[in-house]
């Protein structure tokens, strides 16, 4: 027999505290295994009930450390239960809840919430971290049987915030699924575990959420290159935070505001993602943003000229920056005036020539630029 999941850690001897469950045939580059998984040890012990001859070499796991020890402590060839007659101790049930959401096994999630661990209230496994991993691994056959109550765990998609998970871990499948069951796009974030890295996200709405993600994802400074920055958020890598973009944009009637809202601060990034997943709104719509941001420069045109007669240098070079920025945004939004339909078109046909194609679309605008 061979396991078919194991616990792995990083390679490096000096640092044993990350690990992780993942298949055998699943471990990425620069992590190795130290010990069996909770599955694995389930599914040997099962088979020593059937079993007269073993012929057992070496350890199951690096007992020499407690946290790689479970392999070679709770399966043995003396037959031994894992401590609670169920196959596997209570111990690594969190770690089998985590392995099934990763697989998106919805079947295998359903049967561990089963255990008598979790039936009779011997084991109380992390509620928060269910819901959390859920939307990491955008599990969506988890999550939908944990939204049709079959895991029997209490859920408001409104109060545990899974709208703004799905969001930050840019999953459209989960978006569209919990936008579905009726979350609210309204709500804004909030959170009070100190440990909780969303906790800066406090205060935002889901669509906040996913606009922060998508700009995380983009390496390029917009502000020194429109070009770069365009051709970067067309990159594949990003197809799922513009379609998250895209799925929330659809759920909210005042687009223009968030767009205003970002352009005022100076958001290129965010703006750009607006304006691929909802161009004609933001452009064409009430708040007539590319105007917006043309007396945005002639009033900081005037306003430098004047600073200026005054030899009030300082604040001159502080409008100077700001003009810079001004002027990236009315780039950009010239941009998606004469090219954001194809740049629609492109990212729609989910073509792969990113390298060819859009320099060739936005080519004059990157000589102007120059």
């Amino acid at each position: 027999m061979w396991p078919e999941v194991i616990k792995i850690t990083w390679q490096a001897r000096d640092d044993l505290t990350k690990s992780q469950i993942v298949p055998a045939y699943c471990i990425p580059d620069a992590w190795m295994a130290l010990d069996i998984g909770p599955n694995s040890i389930k599914a040997f012990s099962e088979a020593l009930d059937t079993t007269k001859t073993v012929i057992w070499y070496g350890s199951m796991g690096v007992f020499e450390f407690d946290k790689f020890a479970a392999g070679a402590e709770e399966w043995a060839p003396d037959g031994g239960d894992g401590g609670d007659g169920g196959g596997y101790g209570d111990i690594h049930l969190e770690e089998d809840i985590i392995y099934y959401i990763t697989l998106d096994n919805a079947e295998g999630l359903k049967s561990l919430f089963t255990h008598p661990a979790v039936s009779y209230g011997t084991y109380r496994y992390c509620r928060a971290t269910v819901l959390r991993y859920m939307c990491i691994h955008s599990a969506v056959k988890c999550a939908t049987a944990l939204l049709d109550g079959k895991l029997g765990i209490k859920v408001d998609i409104n109060r545990d915030m899974l709208l703004h998970q799905a969001a930050f871990f840019m999953s459209p499948q989960l978006v569209k699924l919990f936008l579905h069951y009726g979350a609210q796009t309204d709500v804004r974030f909030m959170s009070k575990k100190p440990w909780d890295s969303m906790r800066r996200l406090n205060g935002m709405l889901p669509l906040n959420i996913a606009l922060d993600a998508a700009r995380g994802m983009v390496y390029s400074d917009l502000q020194k290159s429109v070009f770069t920055g365009i051709v970067s958020l067309c990159r594949p890598s990003l197809e799922s935070a513009l379609a998250a973009n895209k799925l929330l944009v659809e759920s909210y009637n005042n687009i223009e505001e968030f767009a205003l809202y970002y352009a005022m601060e100076g958001k290129l990034i965010e703006l750009a993602v607006l304006l691929i997943v909802a161009r004609e709104k933001v452009l064409i719509g009430k708040m007539m943003i590319p105007q917006f941001v043309r007396n945005q420069i002639l009033s900081l045109v005037g306003e430098q000229v004047k600073l200026a007669g005054e030899c009030k240098h300082r604040e001159v070079t502080e409008i100077q920056q700001k003009m810079i920025g001004m002027n990236s945004m009315a780039l950009l939004l010239e941009v998606f005036e004469r090219a954001g339909h194809t740049i629609g078109e492109y990212l729609q046909s989910q073509q792969r020539g990113v390298c060819i194609l859009i320099p060739r679309i936005l080519l004059p605008f990157f000589a102007a630029e120059r």
